[in-house]
């Protein structure tokens, strides 16, 4: 009994391993909408920095959906639910991560994108295990083996 429970211990930590190696390009695919998005409406469009970010921030919210649903957690629980969970919890996310990068540009004076990467990199292992437990479960997921 012993052994089972062991492996089944390993089995779970190889699945959080790889799912945070997918979140960590997952999460790198929205930073770079996030940053991309950012510097083209200010850089390119004259759009405030505080606008800019806001809209990139409302487009990165999109393919971190999608991204963390199928490729990273391989979600198949009901989507309806779970995009009222990611929008709430992503909201949540989202206005801590504009308060943060309020608080970076605009009262400490850090450069625009040097605040954005501060902002997004301080909630980023936060947000892995909020969307892991509370958003992208699976139906079954107790029961479930766990596949590599």
């Amino acid at each position: 009994m012993r052994t089972g429970t062991h492996l089944n211990t390993k089995l779970q930590l190889y699945q959080t391993l790889k799912e945070g190696i997918l979140f960590i390009i997952a999460s790198g695919i929205g930073f770079a909408i996030n940053l991309g998005i950012t510097a083209f409406l200010h850089e390119i469009l004259g759009v405030s920095p505080g606008i800019s970010f806001a809209v990139a921030l409302v487009c990165a919210y999109a393919a971190n959906y999608f991204n963390n649903r199928k490729w990273v957690f391989s979600s198949d629980a009901a989507p309806l639910n779970q995009v009222g969970r990611f929008l709430g919890v992503s909201l949540v996310f989202r206005v801590l991560e504009y308060l943060v990068f309020t608080l970076l540009h605009y009262v400490l004076g850090i450069y625009y994108l040097g605040a954005v990467l501060g902002s997004l990199i301080s909630f980023y292992f936060i947000k892995f295990f909020t969307y892991k437990k509370l958003v992208f479960t699976r139906s079954g997921d107790a029961e479930r083996p766990v596949s590599g």
